[in-house]
C-alpha cells in the first residue's frame, strides 16, 4: 500500500533538508557551528490563514559574501543574477503534492529537484545583476536592492501566512589569492510574509528582507545559507 504524505510534512522534511545542508560550516568555529545549529527550528504551520498585515509594501534583496581568501587582492571580484518570486500557499502545496504522487508510483522516496520551473504560476517581484570589485571591506561585497514592491503584486487572497518566496541566485566568485573561478547556482525556498528576527532568531516577525549568503573558505569551498544577517561581523 502506497502512503501519501501530507503536504505540510514534505515542507517540514525539505527544510529540515535545507537547513542541514547548510550546516557544512568551516571546521575552524566550533563555537559558531553551535549558534547556528541552535537557530534551527521547525516553524509551526499555519495553513490557509490570511496575515495581509505581514505583508508590506516593499521588501529588500540583500546577497552578501561574507568572506574570501583573496578579499583584500583588488583583481578580485564576484557578480551574478538574481530572481525573486511570490508562489501562493495553494500552488506551492498543489506542486509539492504533485512531486510526491509522483514519487509514490517509481516506489517512494525520490529527491526532490526543484526550480524556478517547477512553479509554473508564480509573480515575479525582482531580476537583475550584479558585479562588485575592490572586496576588501564587507559592505563593499554586500549588494542591496532596496524597494521591491511587493504588497501591491499579491493579491488580496494570496496573502497567507503560508505563502513561498523563491529566490534564485547565479553567481561567480573570481578569488585572486586562490587563482580560481568559483560558481555557485541556488534557489532558495522560503517563507513570503516572516523571517527570523536579527537580534533573537527563535522569534518570527514581518519580513523586511531576503537574504542570501556566501562564505568562501581558505581551501576553495563555498558555504550558502539564507539566515538573517546583519552587522558587520565576517565569520560564518
Amino acid at each position: 500500500m502506497m502512503m501519501h504524505l501530507p503536504c505540510r510534512i514534505v515542507l517540514r522534511a525539505l527544510a529540515f533538508w535545507f537547513c542541514l545542508l547548510s550546516l557544512m560550516l568551516p571546521a575552524t568555529s566550533l563555537l559558531a557551528q553551535e549558534a547556528r545549529r541552535n537557530q534551527m527550528r521547525m516553524r509551526k504551520a499555519e495553513p490557509n490563514v490570511l496575515a495581509p498585515e505581514l505583508y508590506l509594501e516593499h521588501l529588500k534583496l540583500k546577497l552578501t559574501l561574507i568572506d574570501l581568501p583573496g578579499a583584500s587582492d583588488p583583481r578580485s571580484y564576484w557578480e551574478g543574477t538574481y530572481q525573486l518570486y511570490f508562489v501562493s500557499e495553494a500552488e506551492h502545496e498543489k506542486v509539492i503534492m504533485e512531486m510526491v504522487r509522483s514519487a509514490s508510483t517509481k516506489g517512494g522516496a525520490s529527491a526532490f529537484d526543484l526550480s524556478l520551473s517547477t512553479f509554473p504560476k508564480k509573480i515575479l517581484l525582482a531580476e537583475g545583476n550584479f558585479k562588485q570589485s575592490g572586496l576588501a571591506a564587507l559592505k563593499d561585497r554586500t549588494f542591496i536592492l532596496e524597494q521591491i514592491p511587493f504588497r501591491s503584486k499579491i493579491p488580496e487572497s494570496e496573502r497567507t501566512k503560508e505563502g513561498r518566496l523563491l529566490l534564485s541566485c547565479n553567481v561567480k566568485i573570481f578569488d585572486a589569492r586562490l587563482k580560481q573561478n568559483i560558481y555557485r547556482t541556488r534557489m532558495w525556498d522560503m517563507q513570503a510574509p516572516l523571517m527570523e528576527a536579527a537580534d533573537q532568531p527563535e522569534r518570527d516577525v514581518a519580513r523586511t528582507t531576503v537574504y542570501s549568503n556566501f562564505y568562501v573558505t581558505k581551501t576553495g569551498d563555498v558555504y550558502e545559507s539564507q539566515w538573517t544577517r546583519e552587522g558587520d561581523s565576517t565569520s560564518w
